[in-house]
């Protein structure tokens, strides 16, 4: 099983399952969320418009991290620590308690 980058060992689970485990999302994903992206196929299935570039890349961490409605995961899988998606809370309200849920598995 390969090791967890330097960043991956200091970012916390939120949560572990039998096969996966989410954790926030860090740069080190931005490069496989861009390459998912580049896959057409893949971009119809997610509703993704086109590909994304190094900058939107940036910038939609930057949005997962400044919103303070939204939560963002990487999702992990357990027996080689490789990323194989992204999932997250959007949009949930204090006030009624409830959030809408939104995952994407890529590979």
């Amino acid at each position: 099983m390969p090791r967890p980058s330097e960043e991956e060992e200091r970012t916390p689970h939120v949560l572990t399952g039998t096969r996966l485990y989410l954790r926030p999302l860090t740069r080190e994903d931005l490069a496989h969320i861009r390459r998912w992206s580049e896959d057409a196929e893949l971009r119809t299935l997610i509703g993704e418009l086109g590909p994304m570039s190094e900058a939107e890349s940036e910038e939609y961490l930057y949005q997962v991290d400044a919103y303070s409605n939204r939560e963002w995961f990487a999702v992990i899988a357990n027996d080689d620590n490789r990323i194989i998606g992204e999932a997250g809370f959007r949009q949930h309200s204090h006030e009624y308690r409830c959030r809408s849920w939104q995952g994407n598995h890529y590979v």
